[in-house]
């Protein structure tokens, strides 16, 4: 293995086994995206999308069987929020990843209680209704001290 600059210095020649390795500006990692800028956005983007895939098929089972609110809030904290925040301990989230976790928070929680933005009820409403106590973006702020040995 040998790694040499290119001229401008900019990016770094990585040869393995006479193979010059491509370098790319972000990869994934054990399920998270890992950026060469070291931000988190297309981390918490990701997470998000991974978030609608798994809230499809759930929502898909919850309308079908009409099971009740409370086994609603269970499966959402209990399955698609795990989903969404993995690895989440590594995030140093700004606004607008703040509002990205928030929006598919409450997208979510309102397809669960059949009620659409055009009603204009206010999340805290739907929180409410939904038996849902903990928001999703303060919870990753929690999680991330908790792993810093911060808070317990």
């Amino acid at each position: 293995m040998r790694c040499t600059r290119r001229e401008g210095g900019a990016r770094l020649n990585v040869m393995f086994n006479g193979e010059l390795l491509k370098e790319v500006d972000q990869y994934k990692y054990w399920g998270s995206v890992v950026a060469a800028n070291g931000g988190v956005e297309a981390d918490v983007s990701q997470r998000v999308n991974e978030g609608c895939k798994v809230f499809g098929p759930v929502n898909g089972v919850v309308k079908n069987r009409g099971i009740g609110r409370n086994v609603n809030r269970v499966l959402y904290e209990k399955v698609i929020v795990p989903t969404v925040i993995y690895g989440l301990e590594l995030w140093g989230i700004k606004v607008t990843e703040r509002q990205k976790l928030n929006m598919f928070e409450m997208k979510c929680l309102r397809n669960k209680i059949g009620v659409s933005q055009i009603y204009m009820i206010r999340n805290e409403v739907v929180r409410v209704r939904m038996g849902v106590r903990n928001y999703l973006a303060p919870g990753v702020n929690k999680n991330v001290l908790r792993w810093c040995g911060h808070i317990e």
